[in-house]
């Protein structure tokens, strides 16, 4: 199995529940970002790996594999303090049209999805700070150096960070799914898969 590293707290129990009950099963984990996970579940190297994909971004390419969809989150605006309204009310990113961004690095999706946000809603984001890890750029934005987008799954207490809905522009938010191949499904799979959906339901 291989899942990206937001999903932890759904995959970490879930892998859990799946040891205790099917003991005779070979369980191995690996973290994966989606780039690389729907490749290796293709060419046999994993048997299931949880991925994302974001709205508004072309789709990855799914041939010979059955995507399965476990959730819908939305994105939300990490920001201080300072620089936001009252948590309670939902924002429009053409507010921040001119303040610093906090994004990931070029090589990863996120970045395309901060930019393609920012550009719904009629701007280019200034991306100034970059960091792979959602801790690290949460805490530049707790630092005071800028705002990001982030999945709800990552939207942690961090300090001098407030979470804000996003009214515009409208339908931020990605999926995640489990991923096997078309051509071989198998009991081991089924079973994971039912895992997550049940560590899914517990955190609503």
């Amino acid at each position: 199995m291989a899942a990206f590293a937001t999903a932890c707290t759904i995959v970490v129990p879930a892998l859990a529940a799946f040891r205790r009950r099917h003991t005779g099963v070979d369980l191995s984990f690996t973290e994966m970002e989606p780039e690389e996970a729907l490749p290796a579940v293709r060419d046999g190297h994993i048997d299931l790996a949880v991925t994302h994909h974001y709205a508004h971004v072309p789709p990855s390419d799914m041939r010979g594999l059955h995507q399965t969809g476990l959730h819908d989150e939305p994105l939300l605006l990490a920001a201080p303090p300072k620089r936001a309204p009252a948590v309670n009310q939902k924002i429009d990113l053409r507010q921040f049209a001119d303040v610093a961004w906090v994004s990931t690095r070029p090589s990863t999706g996120f970045q395309a999805v901060t930019e393609l946000a920012g550009q719904t809603a009629g701007f280019l984001p200034t991306i100034a700070f970059r960091a792979d890890s959602y801790h690290l750029l949460l805490a530049l934005v707790g630092a005071g150096l800028g705002v990001a987008l982030v999945p709800a799954i990552a939207a942690i207490p961090t300090p001098g960070v407030n979470y804000h809905n996003i009214a515009h522009p409208p339908g931020l938010h990605r999926r995640i799914c489990a991923v096997t191949r078309s051509a071989d499904p198998f009991p081991a799979a089924a079973a994971l898969i039912q895992n997550l959906t049940r560590q899914l339901r517990q955190r609503r």
